[in-house]
C-alpha cells in the first residue's frame, strides 16, 4: 500500500501542476515511459501518449490553450489494488471553472492511476482520466 501523505501529495502536485498552467510541474509526477489518456464523454479517445515527450506535449497543448481559470478537485481517493511497489488507484475528479469572476462547474469524471514506489518516490506509471461531460 503506497504512503497516504506520499500520495496525496502526488495528486495534488499533478492537480496544482494542471491548475498553475506548468507542463513541467505535471510532467514531474510521472516515470520515464509512462503513459497518459483520456476519454472524452463523446467517445473520442485522447492517446495513450507514451513517454515524458508525449506527455508534455499533450499536456503542454491541452493547458497552454486554457484561458480560464481551473481548478481539477480529486476527492474520494482510493487504493483499489496493490501489487508490491505497484498501486492501482481510483478517485473522483471535478473541474471548477472561472471566467470574468464566475464559478462554474465544468465537468466530473474519474481517474485511474497506477502509481509506483522507487527509490523512496512514488509517480505514476499510468494515468486515464474517464470524462463525464465536455472539459
Amino acid at each position: 500500500m503506497p504512503d497516504w501523505a506520499a500520495l496525496n501529495t502526488l495528486l495534488g502536485d499533478f492537480a496544482w501542476g494542471l491548475d498553475t498552467k506548468d507542463p513541467d510541474a505535471v510532467l514531474a509526477c510521472y516515470w520515464p515511459g509512462a503513459r497518459y489518456s483520456v476519454q472524452a464523454a463523446d467517445g473520442t479517445l485522447y492517446g495513450p501518449h507514451e513517454g515524458h515527450d508525449a506527455i508534455r506535449a499533450h499536456f503542454g497543448g491541452t493547458i497552454g490553450r486554457q484561458t480560464d481559470t481551473r481548478r481539477h478537485v480529486i476527492t474520494n481517493v482510493r487504493v483499489a489494488s496493490v501489487a508490491g511497489a505497484t498501486s492501482t488507484v481510483a478517485a473522483y475528479l471535478s473541474l471548477m471553472v472561472t471566467v470574468d469572476g464566475v464559478l462554474r462547474p465544468r465537468c466530473t469524471g474519474t481517474y485511474r492511476f497506477v502509481v509506483r514506489e522507487e527509490g523512496g518516490e512514488l509517480r505514476f506509471d499510468e494515468s486515464s482520466v474517464t470524462l463525464d461531460g465536455a472539459f
